[in-house]
């Protein structure tokens, strides 16, 4: 699967901090009435092999297989200020 990755300048550079390695994976919420997909991430590599590998500029990106995408992109970008900060992913389809 050809996922392109859009990634935000500023994640780049906050995750020089981080090591540079981001995880995606999938997670899913049973609620009451429905369930649906989410992503959680993780700043090291995965233990497990099922995951697509990306490499863009300095930054390993591992996605897990069976994450599905709009249009099979993903945009990361940074929200929040000082410690409070979080990658946001646009683009995964959760239902």
């Amino acid at each position: 699967m050809d996922i392109l990755v859009s990634v935000h300048d500023n994640v780049k550079n906050w995750m020089k901090e981080k090591g540079e390695i981001l995880t995606i994976s999938k997670i899913n919420i049973n609620a009451c009435c429905m369930r649906y997909a989410d992503a959680q991430i993780s700043y090291k590599a995965p233990e497990k092999e099922n995951y697509y590998h990306i490499q863009q500029d300095d930054l390993s990106i591992y996605i897990e297989k069976g994450l599905q995408f709009k249009d099979n992109r993903l945009t990361l970008s940074l929200m929040g200020i000082g410690p409070f900060k979080s990658i946001i992913l646009d683009g995964l389809k959760r239902y």
